[in-house]
């Protein structure tokens, strides 16, 4: 944002790694906040946004897996209306620093200054992202919004576990293999209720654990979540 504000002329291009939920919140709601900033900072620019770019890498073939088409193609659909650029079926392996130095020399001119007086944490400095597929795109600033992925100390402690290394809780969110250990969010999987791994569902499960770990420690009968 301070970029933006002191060199608002100045191209800006975002990645964004991951097409779930989180990723598509992300994208549209940085543009949304850009754009405004942009048009304050240019009042007399007709299309102030014109060098804002944002990407959007995803692996797989639509958007939201976890969705039904609809919301997946509608939202696909405001992506591109917005001129957020999708890059579908590609995987990020790499990404790579480098400096730009037509982008500083741009800089400089649009600040009618020298490069001794532009904050160093401001300039230009791009960032390759590079796929199994051999695209490169240049970025100034990458976003990683992927899949939640378990730590291997899970499988190592001897906690039963999903298919994907997260630790298995009852309804009252005890560890099925060790009752004494509770977990919650993202580090856990409820063995009867299927939750994706989303913050909204994490803080949901605050009130519960805090409830469960009250009613252990005073003997008392502990409580289903879902019921909570």
């Amino acid at each position: 944002m301070a970029g933006v504000t002191q060199n608002p002329k100045q191209p800006l291009s975002l990645g964004i790694v991951g097409g779930g939920a989180g990723g598509v919140e992300l994208a549209l709601n940085v543009q949304g906040k850009l754009h405004k900033l942009l048009h304050q900072r240019l009042t007399n620019d007709s299309h102030p946004s014109k060098n804002l770019q944002i990407h959007l890498f995803h692996r797989g073939t639509k958007l939201l897996p976890h969705h039904n088409s609809w919301v997946s193609n509608h939202l696909k659909k405001i992506l591109l209306q917005r001129e957020i650029q999708l890059h579908l079926l590609e995987r990020v392996s790499q990404i790579s620093p480098h400096f730009d130095q037509n982008q500083l020399n741009q800089s400089i001119a649009n600040n009618n200054s020298d490069s001794a007086h532009l904050d160093p944490q401001l300039l230009p400095q791009l960032l390759t992202v590079i796929c199994d597929s051999g695209l490169k795109v240049e970025c100034h600033h990458v976003f990683w919004v992927t899949q939640a992925s378990a730590p291997s100390w899970i499988k190592a402690s001897g906690l039963t576990t999903d298919e994907r290394g997260f630790i298995l809780v009852a309804d009252t969110l005890q560890s099925i293999s060790h009752p004494h250990i509770f977990a919650a969010g993202d580090i856990a999987t409820m063995q009867n209720y299927q939750r994706p791994k989303a913050g909204v569902f994490a803080v949901r499960q605050g009130k519960p654990l805090f409830k469960n770990l009250q009613r252990i420690v005073l003997g008392k009968k502990l409580i289903p979540s879902p019921s909570l």
